[in-house]
């Protein structure tokens, strides 16, 4: 899946929320979500060392721009970054079933942005799959340690299970935890100013 060429350097489904109270409901809080994915994901298009580091994992790049397996290995490992923080705000504050309808909103977001952007239908289940598989591995490293995930992002990164730039593991550790934390705060913030009818539908 050639997502660069696809969104043509530009970061889909980003639209400016400044002049916008906040989103209300879990349709809303995934489609935010998901345009913290892409923003994510456009920055790192623009950072000197994110090209950097993949360079230190050996990945090849044109003009400084990855191959098309690299960047959807980067898109999975965004997308689980950001489903992991919405885990943890929505643990203990909201019902299970509304963490599922926010993850559900954020993924058909981003599906739907990538075919918006030129991504042909047949591909999204074939992305899907893919998308499945990663998560239980991300989830089994993190049950280990947020240096598990940092090695396993490296690998995944560097399509080898043999990596050995530590530099380029803790980079991608921090980058999770970056990543993950102030989108967990955010959410937890909004949790705390819903209603709690919205939060938990079938409590009393």
């Amino acid at each position: 899946m050639d997502i660069i060429t696809h969104l043509n350097g530009s970061s889909a489904g980003i639209a400016s929320a400044a002049d916008e109270g906040p989103p209300q409901g879990p349709d809303a809080w995934g489609a935010d979500v998901a345009r913290s994915v892409w923003e994510s994901f456009s920055d790192a298009l623009d950072e000197p060392s994110f090209h950097a580091l993949l360079a230190r994992l050996g990945v090849p790049s044109v003009e400084g721009i990855p191959e098309s397996r690299v960047a959807e290995e980067y898109l999975i490992f965004l997308l689980w970054t950001h489903t992991r923080a919405v885990q943890l705000a929505f643990a203990g504050r909201a019902a299970p079933e509304v963490m599922n309808r926010t993850l559900d909103a954020l993924h058909r977001a981003v599906y739907s942005d990538l075919r918006e952007q030129g991504t042909p239908a047949a591909e999204i289940p074939l992305l899907e799959q893919r998308l499945a598989a990663r998560y239980v591995e991300y989830g089994l490293a993190a049950r280990k340690s947020d240096r598990e995930v940092g090695r396993l992002a490296a690998s995944c990164l560097g399509d080898t299970w043999e990596i050995h730039s530590e530099e380029a593991i803790r980079e991608l550790t921090a980058r999770a935890v970056a990543l993950a934390t102030p989108i967990k705060d955010y959410l937890q913030d909004l949790l705390e100013s819903t209603p709690r009818a919205m939060r938990n539908p079938e409590a009393p």
